[in-house]
């Protein structure tokens, strides 16, 4: 029965997008006021041809929109009826025969095409509930899975969180993160309250008209900047923080732009892109990044590069669909000659399919005689060289601005191995018991998965090795580190049934364990 009513819920959300998308256009309505919080969204549906009021010239946005009408407007809006949608993979061939769904009725073909689409499902084999209304956490449900967004773990920060169910949770955190939905008042998000006509246009408004970070800057309006990276965006090599890359490219766009620049810079020195990747997934602010500067790829090995470098920039894009992102092309990634490196171009392939613009830092050192630009490690930037790199970023960024660039909307993966990183479970140090090196857990449920171990990277030949039940997975690199780098150290796919191990070969190594990660598909 539990699992009955979860399938509902997914349902009723997912119908709730239909509604407003395809019927006939209506010029003006009666009951809608300019100037109200949801007008302009009406007025955009309308003049789009998605909604139309009733035949008394009204559009009532207080009534609650239905699962059937949730499924036209899906229907419409994302192309299901000429097959041309590239969003989540469902099972297209499913018979989908609901004794309450007539095929001649006005929505009969369109709960059809969501059904096998993967979008929705219904209550059972025979049930779907057409005129049922669509709460909150469903329509939440519903737009997470039509447009992309990955659910995120842990619960969420309303003060009616306990009242938001286990199956949407997830989806309602990612919905909030990517800057959808809101709270209803009193930081209350009212899981099982009824989704009105004029908040479904709202939100698909946002999602299909959102400004990008590009268009916000143009505009001066305030933004949330977000830089992921290694000891370069750290800014390792400066001789003061205020000269690092991220806080002179944070005080430049507020000067240009006349806004105020948040940022937040989850840089850490050392780490490789498997390690920014885990970070966007455990990142828990909710804040919807307008933003993004990616710092990778020095750190990183050839080995699956690319697997890893997608598996960073898919998760990024899905938490924040709306944000304009910068890659950056470290001063490491061409030759004197300006070849460019076998890594960069991963990053420029990956990069294109994603709408991402590329910073190419090693070009500009390149052209402005890149030794003077290092500090006395010999590798990293000096003052200059962060500048240098801000510079760099800037000018993609102004560009791109000017062109009021938007954001790219729903991608599918260039390769589709990597939806096994699509969702997470993380196992923290204390769920562990330890005896000498080795970490053992009594698993709470299956895991399977690709498998991240959260550790730093220290003084020695580092060794890990993780026993998936009776199968080992084991790490290990030749280069011996001088002091600590934090890591995500991947291991591969495994399945454990009962135990999880983790093993180091030296206590100084086990010492800095932090936790595991296990990566799975939908």
């Amino acid at each position: 029965m539990k699992k009955t009513r979860k399938i509902c819920s997914l349902v009723m959300a997912l119908c709730l997008a239909a509604t407003l998308f395809i019927l006939p256009v209506s010029a003006a309505f009666s009951d809608v006021a300019g100037g109200r919080w949801y007008s302009e969204s009406v007025d955009w549906a309308s003049a789009s041809g998605y909604v139309s009021g009733y035949e008394d010239g009204t559009f009532r946005p207080d009534r609650s929109v239905t699962r059937a009408e949730f499924a036209v407007i899906m229907n419409k809006v994302l192309g299901l009826q000429n097959n041309t949608w590239n969003g989540i993979q469902g099972a297209i061939n499913n018979p989908v025969s609901f004794q309450d769904v007539s095929s001649v009725s006005w929505y009969g073909p369109a709960i059809r095409n969501c059904v096998r689409a993967g979008i929705i499902a219904g209550y059972d084999s025979e049930h779907f509930g057409p005129g049922d209304p669509v709460t909150r956490q469903q329509a939440a449900v519903i737009f997470s899975r039509a447009y992309g967004l990955l659910k995120t773990g842990g619960r969420s920060r309303f003060a009616d969180d306990g009242n938001i169910a286990e199956y949407a949770v997830g989806f309602v955190k990612a919905m909030v993160t990517a800057g959808y939905m809101t709270g209803m008042g009193s930081n209350l998000f009212q899981p099982n309250t009824n989704m009105t006509r004029a908040q479904m246009v709202t939100m698909l408004h946002t999602i299909n008209t959102g400004k990008s970070g590009y268009q916000k800057l143009a505009d001066h309006e305030n933004i949330n900047l977000l830089v992921v990276g290694d000891s370069i965006s750290e800014g390792v090599g400066a001789s003061d923080k205020s000269l690092t890359l991220a806080n002179r490219l944070r005080v430049w766009l507020q000067d240009q732009y006349g806004c105020k620049v948040n940022l937040n810079n989850q840089s850490l020195s050392g780490t490789a892109s498997t390690y920014g990747y885990a970070r966007t997934k455990l990142l828990d602010d909710q804040i919807p990044y307008d933003l993004i500067v990616i710092c990778y790829g020095h750190n990183d090995s050839e080995q699956n590069f690319a697997l890893y470098y997608e598996a960073l920039l898919r998760a990024l894009h899905t938490k924040y669909p709306h944000a304009s992102m910068v890659a950056v092309a470290e001063h490491t990634q061409r030759d004197t000659s300006n070849n460019p490196s076998n890594k960069m171009r991963v990053i420029e392939t990956l990069c294109s399919h994603y709408g991402a613009d590329i910073a190419d830092i090693a070009m500009a050192f390149n052209a402005n005689r890149g030794s003077s630009l290092i500090s006395i490690d010999g590798l990293h930037p000096n003052n200059d060289g962060h500048l240098m790199y801000a510079a760099t970023i800037k000018s993609v960024i102004d560009q791109n601005a000017g062109a009021r660039k938007g954001f790219r909307g729903t991608v599918a993966p260039a390769d589709r191995n990597v939806t096994q990183f699509d969702y997470i479970t993380y196992f923290y140090k204390d769920q562990f018991q330890r005896s000498g090196n080795t970490y053992t857990m009594n698993v709470p449920s299956p895991q399977s998965g690709y498998v991240l171990v959260d550790t730093s990277l220290s003084t020695g030949i580092n060794v890990v090795t993780v026993s998936m039940d009776s199968t080992d997975l084991r790490w290990s690199n030749g280069r011996v580190y001088t002091y600590d780098q934090k890591e995500f150290v991947p291991l591969g796919s495994g399945t454990a049934n009962q135990t999880i191990k983790v093993n180091f070969a030296a206590s100084l190594h086990a010492d800095k364990f932090t936790g595991v990660m296990v990566c799975y598909g939908s």
